[in-house]
């Protein structure tokens, strides 16, 4: 999902991931949902993925009991997609 996110933001755009934080022992549980299943992810593995995807991370910020905000910044000149500032 970061990748995509990652794809249709402008050098320098940022994204504001706000979700429930896993603060388990594992790096991410999985939980049943419906007819699918939904990852939680420590804050350590969020920023790792983002990086992957190709995004600077900026910083974490709790919000409301598990629910953190995470920000991620596409950089400046991105050889990832070619296109520079």
């Amino acid at each position: 999902m970061l990748s995509e996110v990652y794809g249709t933001l402008k050098p320098q755009g940022r994204y504001y991931l706000a979700d429930w934080v896993w603060e388990g022992t594992e790096s991410q549980v999985e939980i049943a949902a419906g007819a699918g299943k939904i990852r939680l992810y420590r804050l350590s593995k969020r920023a790792e993925l983002g990086k992957e995807a190709g995004f600077a991370f900026i910083n974490h910020h709790w919000l409301l009991g598990p629910v953190a905000l995470t920000i991620f910044e596409k950089p400046p000149e991105s050889p990832k997609d070619g296109s520079y500032s």
